[in-house]
C-alpha cells in the first residue's frame, strides 16, 4: 500500500513538473498537450490527460480531474477570488469600482470551480460574464437561480421605481428584498418588508444604490438565502429650492439654493459651460451695478450624478428711488410740506438729514414748527431708498391771537368789545367760518341779538388767528307807549294822566322830555300842581329797557272862572243867556233856584230854531226859555248857573233873574 502510494506521489510529482515545463514552452511547440502519457492527444483537445493506453472500454485513466474547491457567496460576482478576505463580501482593489469590475468579469469567463456552498448549489460553476452558472454535474442538489430583470436604472428623488427578479430550480419562495448605499458592504433591508418578487419602492435622497432580492427556498436549507443579481438605482439628485436676491443700486447679494439629501449645489456663470464660481448653499456675488443671471446645478459625489439643465437664479439690481420735486413753503401756524417721488415709491419725511425715525408718509407733510425737514423715497417693492434725503425748509410766521372777548347784553344795540394780541386787527365776522368781515376793531356795535365771531389777522404776514372766538349780543326788547290820554282838572279831582305800555312793560311819568322829575309810576298818574304837559315812559323792570319819552298834553283845570255868563237881553217869547266855557270843553249846565229846584237845561245852537237833546263837544250854551217846553222863567226866581265838569257842579258866580 505504501509503494502504490509512493508510486501514485511520484507520477503526480512528474505530471506537475511537466505542467510547469508545458508553462516554459516557447509558443512555436504545438499547443496540444498530454499529459501522464507519452500518447499523443486526441485531435481536438488542447489538453489530454491519460494515465494509460485506453482499454477495450476506451478508458484511459483511473482517477479523475479535481477541480478547486470554492466557497462561492455572491452569485454575479467573482468571489472569494476579488475580496479582501473570504466572505467579507468587500472587493479588493482590483475590483472596487464598476470599471476595474468589469474588466475583471470579462476576462475571466470560462473560470470553473466547484462551489462548496450549498445555498447556491453545490457542484461545477462556470463565470459566464456576468454570474456564476451551475453546470449541473451534482444532480441531487436543489439549485435556484435568481435572475434580475433590470439594472442601472435612473430616477428621480422621490420617484417611484419597480423592480423585479425570476426564480428557478426550486419551489415555494420567499423574498427578501435589500439595498445598499456602499457597493454592497452593508445590506439594509427594505422597510416595509416585501415578499414578493417584484418590488415598489423610492429614495427620498440622491445617490448610488444598490438593491437585489434574496430569495429563499423550500428546497434548501433555512438558512440559506439566494441572492440576487444586483440591481443598480441611480438616483438622481435635484433642486428642492432656490432664492435669487436684489440689491439696491449697487452691491454684492446673497443667493441660496438647496438639494436634496448627499448633493452639493455648484454655482456657475453661464447655462451651460462657463465658469464654475462656488460651491454650497448659498454665493455672495461680487458687486454688481446692472441685473445679472447665475445658474445652479445638483451634484452628487458618490454617483457622480448631475441634476440637468441648470437653473437661473436672478440677482437683481433695483434702481434707487428718488425725489424729484420738493416745495418749500411759508404760511401762518401749520403748513404743508410737499414732495414728489419717482413712480412706484412713496415718502418718507424726517427732522433729520440721516437715522432718525420717520414722522411721516406720504407726499404731503403738515408742520406747525420752522426748520428744515428731509424727504426721503422709499419704494415697498424693491425695499429700496433713495440715496439721500432732500431738504424741504418750511417757514412758519407766529399765528395771531384774540387775547380776550366781552359779550353784552342791552336794549336797542349793544358793544361787543375784543382784544387781539399785540400789532394784530381784530375783523369781526357773522360765522365761525368762512365769508367776509363784517366790521373791524375792538369794537363793533349790534342791535340784534346773535352770536358773532371774531379773528386776529397780522397784515403783514398776512395769518389769521387758528380759530375764530364767539362773542354774544343779547338785544332785550324796548318797550313803547302804545297810546296816551288826559282828564280836565275840576275843584272835585285834579287832573290825570293815561298811557299804555307796550306788552311786559310798566310805565314811569316824568315832568320833562328827558331827566326832570320822577312824577309817579303806573298807568295813570293823578297830576298836582300846575303841570299842563307830562311824559311817559316805558321800561321793563329785569332789563331796564326804557323807551323814549311821549308828551301827555292837554291838561286843563276848570274853575269857576274858566266860565263866562251873558244874560239875557231881551224877554220876549224867549229868553237867551249864553254861557261861554274853555275851547273845546263839553259841559253842561245846570240851573238851581231859591227852592233849589234843580234844571239840567239843554243846549241848542243858535240858529236851530228849536231846542234838542244833544250831546256835544261844545264850550258854548244858550241858555233860554219857551213856552211848553221849559220851565216858567217868568216867575220871579232867582236862578244860579252851574256848569257840571266831569260829575262836578262848577258855579259859575251869577244870578239869573227871570
Amino acid at each position: 500500500m505504501k509503494q502504490t502510494d509512493t508510486k501514485q506521489k511520484n507520477n503526480n510529482r512528474q505530471i506537475f513538473i511537466i505542467f510547469l515545463m508545458l508553462l516554459q514552452v516557447p509558443v512555436a511547440v504545438t499547443p496540444q498537450v498530454t499529459i501522464g502519457s507519452e500518447i499523443k492527444p486526441k485531435t481536438g483537445a488542447l489538453l489530454d490527460l491519460k494515465e494509460k493506453q485506453e482499454d477495450s472500454e476506451l478508458t484511459n485513466a483511473t482517477r479523475g480531474l479535481m477541480l478547486p474547491r470554492v466557497h462561492l457567496t455572491i452569485i454575479d460576482r467573482l468571489y472569494p477570488m476579488f475580496e479582501t478576505s473570504p466572505g467579507s463580501g468587500i472587493a479588493n482593489t482590483n475590483y472596487d469600482n464598476p470599471q476595474k469590475k468589469d474588466d475583471m468579469d470579462v476576462v475571466h469567463v470560462g473560470l470553473t470551480v466547484y462551489n462548496m456552498n450549498e445555498c447556491l448549489g453545490t457542484g461545477v460553476m462556470t463565470w459566464t460574464g456576468s454570474r456564476w452558472v451551475n453546470l449541473g454535474l451534482y444532480g441531487d442538489v436543489c439549485v435556484v437561480d435568481v435572475v434580475a430583470m433590470q439594472n442601472n436604472i435612473t430616477v428621480d428623488v422621490d420617484e417611484t421605481f419597480t423592480l423585479s427578479v425570476t426564480t428557478s430550480g426550486g419551489n415555494t419562495y420567499s423574498y427578501e428584498w435589500e439595498y445598499s448605499t456602499d457597493n454592497g458592504s452593508v445590506w439594509n433591508a427594505v422597510i416595509p418588508a416585501v415578499n414578493n418578487a417584484t418590488l415598489t419602492h423610492t429614495q427620498n435622497a440622491g445617490g448610488r444604490y444598490i438593491y437585489r432580492c434574496v430569495v429563499k427556498a423550500a428546497c434548501l436549507p433555512l438558512t440559506c438565502g439566494i441572492p440576487s443579481e444586483e440591481i443598480v438605482v441611480n438616483v438622481s439628485d435635484f433642486i428642492e429650492s432656490y432664492t435669487g436676491a436684489s440689491v439696491c443700486g449697487s452691491g454684492s447679494v446673497t443667493l441660496s439654493a438647496t438639494a436634496t439629501v448627499g448633493a452639493i449645489i455648484r454655482w456657475y456663470d453661464a447655462l451651460t459651460g462657463g465658469n464654475k464660481l462656488a460651491e454650497g448653499n448659498s454665493f455672495v456675488t461680487p458687486s454688481i451695478s446692472a441685473t445679472t443671471d447665475y445658474y445652479i446645478e445638483a451634484y452628487n459625489s458618490n454617483t457622480n450624478v448631475v441634476s440637468s439643465p441648470r437653473i437661473k437664479v436672478t440677482a437683481t439690481v433695483n434702481s434707487l428711488p428718488e425725489i424729484t420735486g420738493t416745495t418749500t413753503t411759508a404760511g401762518c401756524g401749520t403748513i404743508f410740506l410737499e414732495a414728489t417721488a419717482t413712480p412706484g415709491a412713496v415718502i418718507n419725511w424726517y427732522t433729520v438729514p440721516t437715522g432718525g425715525t420717520s414722522v411721516k408718509a406720504g407726499d404731503n407733510h403738515t408742520v406747525n414748527t420752522s426748520g428744515t425737514y428731509y424727504a426721503e423715497a422709499y419704494n415697498s417693492d424693491t425695499q429700496c431708498y433713495s440715496a439721500s434725503r432732500t431738504a424741504v425748509t418750511a417757514t412758519i410766521a407766529a399765528l395771531p391771537t384774540i387775547t380776550s372777548v366781552t359779550s353784552a347784553a342791552g336794549c336797542g344795540s349793544v358793544t361787543l368789545q375784543a382784544v387781539a394780541s399785540s400789532g394784530d386787527v381784530v375783523r369781526w365776522y357773522s360765522a365761525s367760518s368762512g365769508g367776509s368781515p363784517i366790521a373791524t376793531g375792538n369794537t363793533y356795535t349790534v342791535s340784534t341779538s346773535s352770536t358773532y365771531y371774531v379773528e386776529a389777522y397780522n397784515s403783514t404776514t398776512q395769518c389769521n388767528s387758528l380759530s375764530r372766538t364767539a362773542v354774544t349780543a343779547t338785544i332785550y326788547a324796548t318797550p313803547t307807549i302804545t297810546s296816551t290820554s288826559s282828564t280836565i282838572g275840576t275843584p272835585c279831582a285834579s287832573p290825570t294822566a293815561t298811557a299804555t305800555a307796550s306788552s311786559g312793560a310798566s310805565v314811569r311819568w316824568y315832568s320833562a322830555l328827558s331827566g326832570g322829575t320822577l312824577l309817579g309810576e303806573g298807568k295813570t298818574l293823578t297830576i298836582s300842581g300846575s303841570y299842563t304837559i307830562v311824559y311817559a315812559e316805558a321800561y321793563i323792570p329785569n332789563t331796564n329797557c326804557v323807551s323814549s319819552r311821549t308828551a301827555v298834553t292837554g291838561i286843563t283845570r276848570v274853575t269857576s272862572a274858566s266860565f263866562t255868563f251873558e244874560k239875557p237881553t231881551s224877554w220876549g217869547s224867549k229868553k237867551w243867556g249864553i254861557v261861554r266855557g274853555p275851547e273845546g270843553l263839553c259841559y253842561t249846565i245846570r240851573l238851581k233856584d231859591v227852592r233849589n229846584l234843580t234844571w239840567n237845561v239843554t243846549w241848542l245852537e243858535p240858529g236851530s230854531g228849536a231846542f234838542s237833546n244833544v250831546d256835544g263837544k261844545c264850550n258854548v250854551w244858550m241858555i233860554g226859555s219857551q213856552t211848553d217846553s221849559f220851565p216858567a222863567f217868568y216867575e220871579s226866581y232867582s236862578w244860579d248857573v252851574y256848569a257840571i265838569v266831569d260829575g262836578c257842579e262848577i258855579k259859575i258866580g251869577e244870578t239869573v233873574l227871570w
